[in-house]
């Protein structure tokens, strides 16, 4: 007892044991363990506090609650960013006891991976979470001198009232064995754990023969994982920390793996984390006042497009619809949460002098991850459900020419026919509204290049680390941070939100107005081409685009074309506006059931499968007649387009309409206060209202989805470049299907062939 390198001695060998107490009740087995233990009892130690511990042995055993020891808060160092060091010293001894003196542990003292001073001293800058991996050649083990192994107790160092002082730091020996048989340091609940104080790297000494290793093989014992574990106080903003405490998982090294050839892999790693149930409170809170918010705003959206479908009472699809808009609500809301709070927190963490903030760790993310994981799923079925509404919208193209050489009936026919008015002209207005389907204002393939730019090449994405460092470029010798998920998830989406912004910016103030605005040309291409387009996206709901040519006829040559463009350069004819002297050529349509039932009527036979614009022009036997079935489509279709001509000009007794302005209320709740019983109402809009049911008019939309996808894919793979790459083909899948779903619709609904929609 009086020898105190013995002691020391016995306390390393208990250290080689990994501190198991399976003996300590056993008369007939006696370890290191267990007599060091007895003579620690047998001079006056304490089992219940380390203050009492016995005089001159040396403390191994924490013998209070892990809980309670990892919660004192009598630390007072107070913690800045961003490069204060934590000063841990490590108490150096070696096999046979011999105390060799306090050693600073910069320079690799505990790391097993070797590298240069600056990358494994980074490991010890305060609120760098560090990770090194290595793989080390068992070889290397068995042939390490015998004189290089030592024993270490780490210390924090501190200083109170001017003096320098150390706290003992304790060690968790995820190998240690309790009196039951039990691996407690394995166990969630830190109530269970048995902390001590001594550890060692590599046991280079001894050979360990015991149930774990083949009989007659020799074993090297190796520190495999070494994590230093650190933990702000809540509610504190000064920097202050509960004791931290190094985790060690020892491995064997065999002569089988020397003989093999075989490598061991070893990790060092450094990680901070904090009490996240305050701030998960609060954006819990966020998330569930902005969903009440959502459903208000889904619930009114369906009541609006319930007015518009013309519901009287609430159905299984009124309820289906509410759930669909509120998906898409909930899913804006949890992209708000999640970036609100990942942007907030980045800020801060990076800007912070006196920590009060670390990074999640990867284990506390996991509601992030599911709020994130939760909107792309949500923002994916609002995606589909947006492309199914525009794919089944009912269209129609009113061809406003008339016959130049007046009707002639053909013998042994029962319809007229128009050799005047040639179906060209449709056919073009149609190929453009083809076309116009998928075009977006934001280039998908520009911005998913700029966004990669400026996460890998600018350095963007080098912001996500998870260290004080905010430096857009990371030198090769300084040790580079593993990345935040929460923080790529921050620096993903504000670039593709700031990238996505400056290109709407630029198409709507720059490129319509001095470029081209391919919705507005379309609306002039139809006036040119004498042909207006009734738009039902509802049952009683559409858009209405005026393409009355003001010149009469559209079936010109090209001098009377040039004429007429000229007639309107100097203002010599009518303006295009469906009211006289106005421009007003796109509505918003509220019309009356009465019109959709007749249009319903109308149109059954080019909507029925088999009587479609897919027969038009095929014969019905060797001879060039057409088959009675395309007949009651084209008779159809004259049909209609007299009938809309005839709703257009007011010339119907009992379905009308009147044009005017929506009220403030109206445009913001997006939808009519007014229901059409005695006269279906005109909206004059923005002069692009229709393109709601295109892209074109739903790029926030398909924004956000790109973002969700994009973050998702680089949260799994941590690849920009790949999730860019991943990102791009999906949407061009999901364009690939919205043409081919936007032709058969609009081959179907126009009776115009689909062979003409090139």
């Amino acid at each position: 007892y009086g020898n105190l390198t013995a002691c020391q001695f016995l306390a390393n060998l208990c250290t080689l044991l990994f501190y198991t107490r399976a003996n300590e009740e056993s008369a007939l087995t006696q370890d290191a363990c267990s007599l060091f233990i007895s003579i620690a009892k047998e001079y006056g130690g304490s089992q219940r506090s380390q203050e009492n511990w016995a005089p001159n042995m040396p403390w191994l055993y924490y013998f209070e609650d892990a809980d309670r020891v990892l919660t004192d808060t009598s630390i007072p160092t107070e913690f800045t960013f961003p490069n204060m060091v934590v000063p841990l010293k490590a108490a150096k001894f070696t096999a046979n006891g011999t105390f060799i003196g306090y050693a600073d542990v910069s320079n690799g003292l505990l790391q097993l991976c070797k590298n240069t001073r600056s990358i494994q001293d980074a490991a010890y800058v305060f609120g760098t979470t560090y990770e090194q991996k290595c793989d080390i050649s068992v070889q290397d083990l068995f042939e390490t001198s015998s004189d290089e192994m030592f024993f270490y107790d780490l210390y924090l160092e501190f200083v109170d009232n001017g003096q320098k002082q150390l706290y003992a730091v304790p060690a968790l020996v995820t190998n240690y064995v309790d009196e039951n048989g039990r691996t407690v340091n394995q166990e969630r609940d830190k109530r269970e754990w048995q902390l001590t104080r001594r550890f060692f790297l590599v046991d280079i000494l001894s050979g360990i023969q015991d149930s774990s290793t083949p009989a007659g093989n020799i074993a090297k014992v190796i520190a495999k994982v070494t994590p230093l574990h650190f933990e702000l106080q809540p509610d504190q903003s000064s920097g202050l920390i509960y004791p931290p405490y190094v985790e060690i998982t020892y491995d064997y090294a065999t002569i089988e793996d020397l003989e093999a050839e075989r490598s061991v892999q070893i990790e060092f790693k450094v990680d901070y984390r904090m009490s996240l149930s305050k701030y998960n409170k609060d954006i819990s809170i966020a998330a569930g006042t902005l969903s009440g918010v959502a459903f208000i705003y889904a619930f009114f959206i369906t009541w609006g497009w319930s007015r518009r479908a013309g519901k009287i009472a609430i159905d299984f699809v009124t309820l289906v619809k509410f759930a669909l808009h509120l998906c898409g609500c909930l899913a804006n809301v949890f992209f708000v949460v999640t970036f609100g709070a990942s942007l907030w927190w980045w800020i801060f963490y990076k800007r912070q002098t006196n920590v009060y903030l670390i990074v999640p760790s990867d284990d506390q993310n996991t509601p992030f991850m599911g709020y994130l994981a939760s909107a792309f799923a949500l923002k994916f079925l609002q995606l589909i459900h947006m492309i199914i509404c525009q794919v089944t919208v009912d269209i129609f193209f009113v061809d406003w020419e008339r016959p130049q050489g007046g009707a002639v009936l053909s013998s042994g026919e029962s319809k007229t026919k128009d050799p005047s008015v040639s179906i060209w002209r449709t056919y073009f207005v149609a190929n453009e509204w083809n076309e116009i389907q998928t075009c977006r204002k934001i280039n998908p393939i520009f911005q998913l290049f700029v966004v990669v730019l400026f996460l890998e090449v600018i350095g963007f994405g080098n912001l996500a680390t998870q260290d004080p460092k905010s430096s857009f470029t990371l030198s090769s010798t300084e040790y580079h941070s593993p990345s935040s998920e929460t923080f790529r998830f921050c620096i993903v989406a504000l670039v593709y939100l700031l990238v996505a912004l400056v290109q709407w910016i630029f198409h709507t103030f720059i490129y319509e107005r001095f470029v081209e605005d391919k919705v507005r040309q379309y609306v002039d291409l139809c006036s040119m081409s004498n042909i207006s387009v009734f738009i039902l996206e509802n049952d009683l709901f559409g858009y209405y685009i005026h393409g009355r040519s003001v010149h009469g006829r559209a079936d010109t040559g090209m001098k009377e074309m040039h004429e007429n463009l000229k007639r309107e350069e100097e203002d010599l004819c009518g303006q295009r506006g469906l009211l006289p002297n106005t421009e007003q050529q796109t509505f918003q349509m509220a019309v009356q059931r009465k019109l959709r039932n007749q249009y319903d009527r109308v149109i059954q036979p080019i909507q029925n499968p088999g009587q479609g614009a897919g027969n038009a022009g095929r014969s019905g036997g060797r001879g060039s007649q057409i088959d009675p079935q395309t007949q009651k489509s084209i008779h159809a279709y004259t049909v209609l387009n007299r009938f809309l001509q005839g709703f257009i000009d007011h010339s119907l007794r009992d379905i009308d309409y009147i044009i005017k302005d929506k009220v403030l209320l109206e445009n913001l709740l997006n939808m009519e206060f007014t229901d059409p019983l005695e006269h279906g109402y005109f909206y004059n809009d923005s002069g692009h209202s229709f393109d709601a049911v295109l892209f074109f008019g739903n790029e926030m939309t398909l924004t956000l989805f790109e973002i969700l996808f994009f973050s998702l894919v680089d949260v799994i793979f941590h690849s920009y470049v790949l999730a860019a790459i991943l990102t791009f083909f999906l949407m061009q899948v999901i364009v690939m299907i919205r043409d081919s779903l936007g032709q058969n619709n609009l081959a179907t609904k126009t009776l115009v062939d689909q062979r003409f929609l090139i």
